[in-house]
């Protein structure tokens, strides 16, 4: 036993000697890396989630803020040294710098006084894979000079078409573009990109993504005040408004909004907004849970105060659009109201109406509705009222789950015409006298004349798989068989 014994006391001897030699290599290493990963004071600190390569024209890509300040690192300023397009940097007013490539290639930025530098590598939009995010396009249609210009939603492009219906060309945006409106000079369109939080900022005679405004969570819909200065932004996932200084591109201030806001309408002068909660969950409507809410369906916000000078506590479980008119201070409602007990006790009655309401601005009262009725006993109830338009005495209605444009007048809302049309329509744009409705399901623009569907304009390319898109167009639709009995 002895010569084992002393064969295992050196064993033992051997490894105490490695773990001490692997110890101290460990410490070594240990005080390497703490060395290596000591902050340098006038560095920078980056994203390491953002992408820097295969990045999205029209994405806005965010610059490493730096650390220290002037007296400790002397003046330090991100510069962009190489480009493969136009735009050039922008910043907020917490001097967050960020850019947002116009062209595909390799962009290089770098700090000044440092050695550090950073590379972006920009690929056009056709590149990217369709990434599905299910947002519904709202006021998707503008009319910029004499051209009409359509947010696609589902691509990360505006098209531009001539008041012939001819395409002009696409604008690279960011992702899911639903919403537009222009200044009064035309010379900036805002798009709305509910993909990445955005306002996207469009130079018009350039035709091109200059810019884009981290707004808040869920962006659906914007309208401007009178003067073009400012932007309301209804952010659906906050249950806010976001008041953006178009001048200085920041984010001014929040108002407060119903649940879920998507509707804006804007007094004449601009000292009101009208703000509706697309759900908003009401107790007494279906199929929101006893007490699961119990804020108003629309307010009417003082931009100035923030004060309250509206409030309609029920108007409906789904609330579309909304249209002021400023000739009489009534403000129009689309909104589907729905009574899920009539559908388990009479079948003669509809579970559910598609409603335009009028209220009076300045009592909040109800002026008078109606119900969107089927054109004849083989027809369902029209599903999904969105878009209001007014053109003269006639109140266009866009409805999107039954495909039709219904035609009310504007004073007792009695039915003057209905067109049958495809694609899911959500919005309407009067363009010359002519209304024209965007079927987004299907990238195309239709006009509408003497009660029919007179022309059909492509407006961009669809870049969802097949399956998806029928899968979304079918999401829009009743089933097989709606309104037979």
């Amino acid at each position: 036993n002895l010569p084992i014994g002393r064969k295992a006391n050196s064993a033992e001897s051997g490894n105490k000697m490695k773990r001490v030699e692997m110890k101290t290599m460990s410490l070594a290493v240990v005080a390497l890396l703490t060395a290596c990963n000591q902050e340098d004071p006038c560095g920078v600190d980056d994203f390491t989630a953002q992408a820097t390569s295969r990045f999205p024209v029209g994405e806005t890509y965010l610059l490493p803020p730096m650390r220290g300040d002037v007296e400790t690192c002397g003046e330090r300023v991100w510069e962009l040294v190489e480009s493969a397009g136009e735009n050039l940097l922008a910043s907020d007013a917490g001097s967050q710098v960020r850019f947002t490539p116009d062209a595909a290639g390799s962009y290089r930025f770098a700090l000044t006084g440092t050695d550090i530098e950073r590379e972006l590598v920009a690929i056009s939009t056709d590149e990217i894979p369709f990434h599905n995010l299910m947002y519904l396009p709202t006021a998707s249609m503008a009319e910029v000079g004499e051209e009409v210009w359509v947010a696609q939603a589902y691509a990360p492009t505006v098209s531009r078409l001539d008041k012939n219906g001819e395409e002009l060309g696409a604008v690279s945006v960011g992702p899911w573009p639903v919403a537009l409106a222009v200044n009064p000079e035309a010379t900036e369109v805002y798009v709305v990109q509910q993909g990445n939080d955005r306002l996207g900022v469009v130079d018009v005679a350039s035709g091109r993504l200059v810019d884009s405004i981290w707004v808040g969570d869920e962006p659906s819909n914007v309208v401007l005040s009178p003067d073009g200065t400012l932007a309301y932004v209804a952010l659906t996932g906050e249950s806010a408004v976001a008041v953006v200084d178009l001048e200085s591109r920041v984010v001014e201030k929040r108002l407060a909004s119903p649940e879920e806001p998507r509707a804006l309408a804007l007094s004449a002068d601009g000292g009101v907004l009208y703000v509706a909660g697309h759900r908003t969950g009401q107790p007494e409507r279906f199929p929101y849970a006893e007490g699961e809410l119990s804020g108003p369906d629309v307010l009417g916000i003082d931009v100035a105060s923030g004060d309250e000078r509206f409030r309609v506590e029920e108007v409906g479980n789904l609330i579309y659009e909304m249209l002021m008119d400023a000739n009489t201070d009534e403000l129009y409602v689309s909104t589907t109201v729905s009574w899920p007990e009539r559908g388990l006790t009479d079948l003669s009655t509809a579970p559910f109406e598609a409603q335009i309401q009028v209220y009076d601005v300045a009592t909040a009262n109800l002026l008078r509705s109606t119900v969107l009725q089927p054109g004849s006993e083989e027809e369902g109830f029209p599903l999904g009222p969105n878009d209001i338009v007014r053109d003269g005495d006639t109140l266009w209605v866009v409805v999107e789950g039954t495909g039709l444009v219904v035609g009310l007048h504007a004073e007792d809302l009695s039915e003057t015409s209905r067109v049958a049309v495809s694609g899911a329509p959500r919005a309407g744009l009067l363009v010359d006298e002519q209304l024209w409705v965007h079927a987004s399901q299907h990238f195309e623009v239709l006009a509408i004349s003497e009660g029919a569907v007179s022309a059909a304009f492509t407006a961009g390319t669809d870049p969802r798989p097949a399956e998806v898109a029928a899968g979304q167009l079918t999401y829009t639709q009743p089933g097989d068989g709606y309104g037979e009995n």
